[in-house]
């Protein structure tokens, strides 16, 4: 299509001849082509038109836009056009008055100049500007658009041009948005998951102790509501305890086998009942079981601070909560009681052992003190060295020393001291070897001497004559 003809088509929708077209003639002119066409849409095309910002499109302006002349052919006019195109537009419906009430909203998420990018993506999410065309992963993409290169926070009129974009995406007005944005004037909308309700926490009238008597807490009664509620614990145990009074027996008979197992002074501790009622046949049944020991202790004892042992007064109080919990009245627990055989003392057997076990063979001292009748092995030191000094004695029978000599002569020599005569080990197992055959017979002491003073000489053997 020429210029020429495009002239004559753009006189045609010039309806009132004034040589420009108005948004009313483009808004016309774009509807027969396209019904679906929105208002914000046409706004867009005919700002993208209007080169000037008068507010009218000239036949110049309307031929540049068609055929992009002048900057179409450069990648530098391309991108231009792109960016004009799809830059933030102002419109007709915005007022001074919307842009006031964005501020607002604007000064509270951010620290009153600017707005970071977190901030912005909340208030968008915030007044609920999601949607409509406009998705929640645009939220970044509309932010680096308007901000300057290299900043993170967007100024006033960059937060505006924002609000401009999203406003195209949602095909709404500047002013529509505006008046969405304008609703988030409270601030930021701080969102949490709350907590569950909590009894014990939220019902401050059932704390206890010192946090009972805080005043820092709103709606403490400084412990009446505890105070109160223990008391009507301590009734209902009193009274579960004491239901079988009527059954109760005569206390001598058990107050005998307390006696046992309380000793010199007449209490028990938490081990010595357990014991007891260990002990006693049968008492555990119904509903008292091992494990309701202590705690039947516990509520004989009472609120007495510092007391840890039972009197024979608090025994019959325990005595009373096991029967309760046994549910067959106090009576049938005395009579349990009453079957006791006493206490029963048990442990470990050694192994016996017969150096001390036996006591005869205790020695020294220790005979002494456990009344060992003899002498207690006082001399058996002395009769050792007798034993061992008789072995060098001449024994019965023991003939003349010639003979040996003459053979100890041959294997020694008789070149050593007078008395004394050393020889080495292989000729000494020689000698005995002879030795044997030819005295043995005559002395049978002979060996035992030579082997006994062996076995002080490891090396040699020394002859003593």
């Amino acid at each position: 299509m020429s210029q020429e003809q495009i002239k004559k088509k753009f006189a045609a929708l010039d309806k009132d001849g004034d040589g420009s077209l108005s948004f009313e003639e483009l808004k016309d002119l774009l509807k027969k082509g396209n019904p679906t066409f929105t208002d914000p849409e046409v706004q867009k095309l005919y700002s993208a038109c209007d080169q000037n910002g008068d507010g009218k499109v000239s036949f110049d302006e309307f031929v540049t836009y068609v055929f992009n002349t002048g900057n179409s052919r450069t990648s530098a006019g391309r991108h231009a056009a792109a960016h004009a195109a799809g830059g933030p537009q102002k419109d007709d419906s915005e007022t001074p008055e919307l842009w006031g009430k964005c501020k607002e909203t604007f000064e509270h998420y951010g620290d009153g100049k600017m707005v970071d990018q977190t901030k912005f993506a909340k208030m968008v999410n915030d007044t609920k500007l999601i949607g409509h065309g406009f998705k929640k992963t645009e939220i970044d993409m509309v932010f680096m658009k308007v901000v300057t290169k290299g900043q993170r926070k967007l100024t006033w009129e960059q937060f505006q041009d924002a609000l401009r974009l999203i406003a195209a995406k949602r095909h709404q007005t500047n002013g529509e948005v505006c008046d969405i944005v304008a609703g988030g004037a409270g601030g930021p909308v701080i969102k949490g998951t709350k907590a569950e309700h909590v009894a014990f926490y939220d019902d401050k009238s059932k704390f206890t102790g010192s946090a009972a008597h805080n005043d820092n807490f709103e709606g403490v009664d400084h412990g009446s509501h505890a105070n109160a509620r223990e008391a009507r614990i301590h009734e209902k145990e009193s009274k579960e305890m004491h239901a079988g009074d009527a059954e109760e027996g005569d206390w001598s008979k058990v107050k005998e086998k307390f006696d046992d197992y309380a000793g010199a002074d007449q209490s028990l501790d938490g081990r010595e009942f357990k014991k007891f009622l260990e002990q006693t046949p049968g008492v555990f049944c119904g509903g008292f079981h091992k494990t309701d020991l202590d705690l039947c202790f516990a509520k004989a004892l009472g609120t007495s601070k510092g007391v840890k042992r039972l009197n024979f007064a608090m025994f019959q109080d325990a005595l009373r909560a096991v029967a309760a919990k046994q549910g067959k009245g106090i009576g049938h627990l005395q009579k349990q009681i009453e079957n006791n055989q006493g206490q029963t003392m048990s442990g470990t057997k050694a192994d016996a052992v017969r150096f001390h076990d036996d006591k005869s063979t205790y020695t020294g001292a220790a005979g002494e003190i456990h009344g060992r009748a003899d002498d207690r092995g006082a001399g058996r030191h002395e009769a050792a060295h007798a034993s061992a000094a008789g072995i060098w004695e001449p024994g019965e029978g023991e003939g003349d020393w010639a003979a040996v000599d003459e053979v100890f002569n041959k294997f020694g020599g008789a070149d050593g001291h007078p008395s004394q005569y050393w020889i080495h080990p292989v000729q000494l197992q020689s000698y005995l070897v002879q030795l044997s055959q030819l005295t043995c017979s005559a002395n049978p002491g002979l060996l035992n001497r030579i082997h006994s003073q062996s076995q002080a000489d490891a090396v040699c053997i020394r002859w003593s004559l």
